[in-house]
């Protein structure tokens, strides 16, 4: 397997495989006899790169492909709704005219609440991952 490598300010090198799931501050630390300071400036030239992204406090990832842009215009191709208020939904009324969800993010990762059965209708568990979001209004 082919490693990518890093030349670090010191001269010394930082060879990181390309399967590479996650890469963890302090093992950075232990491979290159760097601080945490020098860590931490090194992964920050290399996200401002693209040759890494920052997961949570201590773990980063390698950038193998092309990050994909995230749009601003409606891509929703498949709907999410509250069974209960499908088995409810007035004649010649829409599930959209009828919905009422709130969406918003929990201590896990996402959840989709109905707001007139006060019911659960989907909560995503991230398992800590952070996962790149486009949060403009255009």
């Amino acid at each position: 397997m082919e490693n990518i490598r890093f030349e670090v300010a010191t001269g010394k090198v930082l060879k990181l495989m390309k399967d590479e799931n996650l890469i963890y501050l302090w093992d950075i630390m232990k491979r290159t006899a760097l601080t945490s300071t020098e860590t931490t400036e090194v992964l920050d030239s290399l996200i401002a790169k693209g040759l890494v992204s920052k997961v949570a406090d201590y773990e980063y990832r390698l950038v193998t492909e092309k990050q994909v842009e995230i749009p601003t215009k409606l891509s929703i191709h498949s709907y999410m709704h509250c069974g209960m208020c499908l088995d409810e939904l007035p004649e010649n009324t829409s599930p959209r005219e009828w919905s009422q969800l709130e969406v918003g993010f929990t201590s896990l990762g996402l959840q989709v609440w109905c707001k007139r059965h006060e019911v659960n209708v989907c909560h995503i568990n991230f398992e800590g991952v952070q996962h790149p979001a486009n949060m403009e209004t255009k």
